[in-house]
């Protein structure tokens, strides 16, 4: 399984690597940022249609795509995001949560990634259009910045392996910090200093991680998931849907990067339905029901446990260092992009010292807050891309899709204020605990949406 995966993984990458992943030197693709939040691949090093539709001898059809899209849902965050919501909820609930969260996701998925087959067009350029000049900078700056959050994690995860690996009887603040800093630091020199071959070692850690799942699975087959208690401070449902949402909200809206090269209209959808309905809840779900299982919310011992022993904590090592400088590199081409005048080499260290100070803070205590939050963030950025390229209220003329004017396009303070407000809305239901429709992720999609029709319609 796991040679045959390996294969087919390498196969799907080369025949995506002539128009998927692909980086400029100053323009960020977001498709290693769709694969950084989901799983591991590797980007190519070419500028492929930066800000130009891609053209017709280069669309594939819509399986070949989506075949990388769904192999990439098998990362450490998503186990780690199953874990986090079975372990905070009854059984029922937190299935219900993770399929409803991942509806969600794949609508978001489905109507970003039409636009990318309907203007052939990176989720960069699509931005651009819809949000203009400084205020698309603004945007990407943030997805640059949620990287950040996302190397905490992957530093949390990697110095809590290393500790299993060292068998310390001691696991003081000082000895857990020492362990997280070196491994902060080694992250961001090998990123610098060997990135191609760390791509590389991605390209395998894909189907390790299908044996992983199909040991959790086994795991949850063989035990009874249903008799896991109510936790005592358990998430609410709206709130355990938008941790669903935020785990990969980012690669649902900047799903365009890789559908740009669908050849079938209707691909973008199916793309979507593949990768965010059918195989990221599903490795939540059996990773949820092996820790209802085996009674333990740690990753690291629920991989330990299902028969890996060792090699659980050499995965977990793995995993998070090619991840992680996946994130990084992504991380500094989006801040580069949003600030030209940076420079690549202080600007990977200035990063990577933020993402070993959130791991310092433990991020991984707070994940789902972490992931709420980029739900909130993130969730409004696609109801005003659905409002901007579907309504008739201003269609985009051709003209606009030159590089030139992408680039040149001026701030949308429509798009803005209606991000904004869509924000201010997030943090009221998040302090009153009350929402219009029961979930919070489903508010801010529709709220957003409208409220940037409306102000169109004023405009």
């Amino acid at each position: 399984l796991c040679c045959a995966s390996a294969l087919w993984n390498i196969y799907c990458y080369n025949d995506l690597a002539c128009y998927g992943g692909a980086l400029g030197s100053t323009l960020p693709s977001f498709t290693l940022l769709s694969i950084l939040l989901l799983g591991s691949s590797t980007p190519t090093m070419q500028d492929e249609y930066p800000l130009t539709p891609v053209p017709q001898s280069n669309h594939r059809t819509w399986w070949s795509v989506a075949a990388i899209s769904s192999l990439v849902s098998l990362s450490l965050p998503t186990f780690l995001t199953g874990i986090e919501v079975g372990r905070s909820m009854a059984w029922a609930d937190a299935v219900m949560a993770i399929y409803l969260g991942s509806i969600i996701l794949a609508a978001i998925g489905g109507i970003a990634a039409t636009l990318g087959v309907r203007y052939r067009l990176t989720s960069y350029a699509l931005i651009h259009l819809s949000f203009g000049g400084n205020a698309a900078r603004l945007v990407n700056l943030a997805f640059g910045l949620s990287l950040v959050g996302w190397f905490g994690v992957n530093v949390d995860l990697f110095s809590e392996a290393v500790l299993d690996l060292i068998q310390s009887r001691e696991t003081s603040a000082s000895l857990i910090l020492m362990i997280e800093i070196s491994a902060g630091l080694l992250i961001t020199l090998s990123t610098l200093l060997g990135f191609i071959w760390i791509n590389r070692l991605s390209l395998i850690f894909t189907p390790i991680l299908m044996v992983v799942t199909a040991l959790l699975l086994r795991v949850w087959l063989e035990g009874d998931a249903s008799i896991t208690p109510m936790p005592a401070n358990s998430l609410t449902f709206s709130e355990a849907v938008s941790a669903v949402v935020g785990a990969a909200v980012v690669g649902a809206v900047i799903l365009p990067d890789i559908t740009r090269y669908v050849r079938e209209a209707y691909g973008g959808w199916l793309v979507s339905f593949a990768c965010y309905f059918l195989v990221a809840p599903l490795v939540m779900v059996i990773a949820a029901g092996a820790m209802s299982v085996l009674q333990t919310d740690s990753l690291l011992t629920l991989m330990t446990l299902s028969g890996l022993g060792v090699g659980a904590a050499l995965i977990v090592v793995l995993g998070s260092w090619v991840l992680n400088s996946l994130n990084l590199y992504s991380a500094v081409l989006t801040i580069r992009a949003s600030i030209p005048e940076s420079r690549q080499m202080g600007t990977t260290l200035c990063l990577g010292v933020l993402g070993i100070a959130a791991a310092a803070m433990n991020i991984t205590t707070w994940f789902i807050d972490f992931l709420i939050y980029l739900s909130i963030a993130f969730i409004p950025i696609a109801g005003i891309m659905v409002v901007h390229f579907y309504t008739a209220l201003q269609p985009v003329p051709q003209d606009a899709l030159t590089p030139s004017a992408i680039e040149s396009s001026k701030s949308n303070s429509q798009a803005i204020i209606a991000w904004i407000a869509s924000l201010a809305v997030a943090l009221a239901e998040m302090q009153t605990a009350i929402t219009l429709s029961g979930v919070m992720s489903i508010d801010l999609l529709a709220f957003s949406a409208a409220f940037y029709y409306a102000l169109r319609r004023l405009a």
